[in-house]
């Protein structure tokens, strides 16, 4: 088993390379500089391919994953430089955006834009599973150094980006929503990296030291942990409303005799406490009779369970399609 110890302290990388590199160079941030105009770029034209080679460009994991590393050494001079680039590296992300969203037009809101601004519990899970990949890949020698950014900067680069291109536009919901998922994101990488850096005991054993480590990683746990909780309320939500509209449809359709659930033109939950308010816009043929107001309402109340107040909206139309 002797040579199996050997080979594998052989075939991992020092941790502490890590701290050498977060300099904070002139050449890390242009290329930051870049990865965020890029990023951007591609949020607006609505383009995945850009926005998947900004991330591969990013060299977040340095500044993210030093600070990683600072915490669990005790190292305080690390721990404070680490968080002086990354604070500078999120400012030139969020001023780059801004200044992009208001110099590139853009016609109503991409996809890719909306998907950073509803963050979920899942986007936590996310990003732990991208940090735990991100400090395996940079400990391990036999995996490409470079897969550990990307793993990083899928999580936080682009909403960031979100954030900033959002404010500059006031989208303002979009903004909030998405500076909360690069939060989330980012305390998710850092307690998941020191995860990986003490399941591979490289914490401190020095006394002074070893409360610092301690203390990075219970407030770190306790950030997530608050989180969690937070965003899996909003992960419930987002699934009771996301199954209501399904339900509300199916029992229109069958209701007004509709020929599937596309002629529900418009249908948002509005409120749910302490009855469930819907907003409804319904397509129907001409000549059609529909059931009262009163009777969708009892039809609903009965299939949710609870009390239902439909706003309803009517489109006669000649023939649907």
């Amino acid at each position: 088993m002797g040579w199996i110890n050997r080979w594998w302290h052989l075939n991992q990388r020092d941790e502490t390379d890590l701290i050498e590199q977060d300099k904070g160079s002139a050449s890390y941030y242009w290329i930051l500089f870049f990865s965020t105009a890029l990023a951007t770029l591609g949020l607006l034209i609505d383009n995945a391919n850009v926005i998947i080679g900004a991330m591969i460009l990013a060299p977040l994991m340095i500044p993210l994953s030093s600070l990683s590393v600072g915490i669990a050494r005790g190292d305080l001079r690390a721990i404070g430089r680490s968080t002086s680039n990354l604070s500078m590296s999120i400012l030139l992300i969020f001023i780059t955006s801004s200044i992009l969203g208001r110099l590139v037009p853009v016609v109503g809101l991409p996809d890719e834009i909306i998907a950073r601004a509803q963050p979920t519990v899942v986007d936590l899970i996310i990003a732990l599973i991208a940090g735990f990949a991100a400090m395996f890949a940079y400990l391990n020698k036999d995996v490409p150094e470079g897969l550990a950014g990307v793993a990083v900067a899928v999580a936080l680069l682009p909403p960031l980006c979100v954030a900033g291109l959002s404010v500059s536009l006031g989208w303002w919901p979009i903004a909030l929503g998405a500076t909360v998922l690069f939060f989330a994101n980012m305390a998710a990488i850092i307690f998941s990296g020191l995860i990986v850096l003490w399941f591979y005991q490289r914490f401190s054993h020095q006394e002074e030291k070893k409360n610092v480590a301690l203390w990075g990683g219970v407030l770190s746990a306790l950030f997530v942990l608050v989180l969690a909780v937070l965003l899996s309320v909003a992960f419930w939500q987002s699934y009771q409303a996301t199954h209501w509209q399904e339900v509300a449809k199916q029992g229109l359709v069958q209701q007004l005799s509709l020929s599937s659930k596309s002629d529900v033109q418009q249908l948002e939950v509005v409120t749910d406490e302490p009855e469930l308010v819907m907003q409804v816009v319904v397509k129907v043929p001409q000549l059609a009779e529909l059931p009262t107001l009163s009777n969708l309402e009892t039809e609903l109340t009965n299939q949710f369970g609870k009390p239902v107040k439909l706003n309803l909206e009517v489109i006669r139309v000649e023939k649907l399609e």
